[in-house]
């Protein structure tokens, strides 16, 4: 999916990225950053559909800046499955099943939260 990942720089309203690479993230990679994000969604009382709801899937696109690597992830829900691993999920449509989110692989903390609404 890197090829594809460019389209979901600056989607909708949520903020656009600069970045040098994209790279494939991997399966390992991919749990961590999903539990994680979980956990602080649960913990800020934040009232966001995840993966464990069974309602939502991820796409997760690795990117690389000047002095960090980042994993971005697409939240949209499982009615969008078509294609999903190869097609990036572009809808701005507003709901809070379609979000964004931005975590830092060098310090290993959420950067940003985006809503679609």
């Amino acid at each position: 999916m890197p090829d594809e990942a460019s389209e979901l720089t600056g989607l909708c309203e949520r903020e656009p990225f600069d970045y040098k690479e994209i790279w494939n993230v991997t399966p390992e990679q991919a749990e961590i950053v999903s539990k994680w994000t979980e956990s602080y969604l649960k913990k800020n009382e934040l009232d966001l559909p995840f993966l464990s709801s069974g309602q939502v899937s991820v796409q997760y696109i690795g990117f690389t800046t000047d002095d960090d690597k980042f994993i971005y992830g697409n939240v949209f829900p499982n009615t969008h499955l078509n294609n999903q691993t190869h097609i990036p999920i572009t809808t701005c449509m507003r709901s809070k099943s379609f979000w964004a989110f931005k975590y830092s692989v060098k310090s290993m903390k959420f950067i940003s939260l985006e809503l679609n609404n």
